[in-house]
């Protein structure tokens, strides 16, 4: 949802809902992870700029990124009943025999063109969320480095076990 007031976007789901009818949402939560066996130190490194990413995000625009965590309350505070919440969770493994290598590598080189292109917008937000400067700069130089590397080498790149994980609350209620 990223807006400053999610749960009057909630109400209004609920006001254009028939009696009976169902409300829905599918949003981001705090389930996000990133983690390589073979490097601790970044690991922790990029789960702290996810804190600092989502904390800057609120600071500039008010508005709260992982929603999800939020969503049974705020459908309760909504006036809607008989709510239901699962989490869905996307794991992304390269060496995972089960996804393609071509997807893979085109996954992982359309994240890094990415990341090169939003680089101004997301060290605005880093720091804005208290992430020292040093430690902005030391996480987008390891990052482009290790994207580069994984990209350079399709054996690396297959054999690589970084785990990627981002939890996608879904939540239904009935509007009584």
């Amino acid at each position: 949802m990223h807006l400053k007031e999610p749960s009057k976007a909630i109400e209004e789901m609920a006001r254009v809902t028939r009696t009976g009818g169902m409300v829905a949402a599918m949003e981001r939560g705090r389930m996000n992870s990133f983690y390589d066996p073979d490097d601790e130190y970044y690991s922790e490194l990029a789960k702290s700029a996810g804190r600092y990413y989502v904390r800057g995000l609120r600071r500039l625009e008010g508005k709260e990124f992982v929603i999800g965590d939020s969503l049974p309350k705020l459908f309760v505070e909504g006036g809607l009943r008989r709510i239901r919440a699962e989490v869905q969770a996307d794991a992304w493994v390269p060496c995972d025999s089960r996804r393609r290598f071509k997807d893979v590598k085109d996954m992982l080189r359309f994240e890094f063109e990415t990341s090169l292109k939003a680089r101004d917008v997301d060290r605005r937000v880093l720091l804005a969320g208290g992430m020292p400067q040093a430690k902005v700069g030391e996480y987008f130089a390891q990052y482009a480095r290790r994207a580069k590397k994984l990209l350079s080498s399709n054996e690396m790149l297959r054999k690589s076990c970084e785990f990627y994980v981002a939890g996608f609350y879904i939540v239904t209620g009935v509007k009584s």
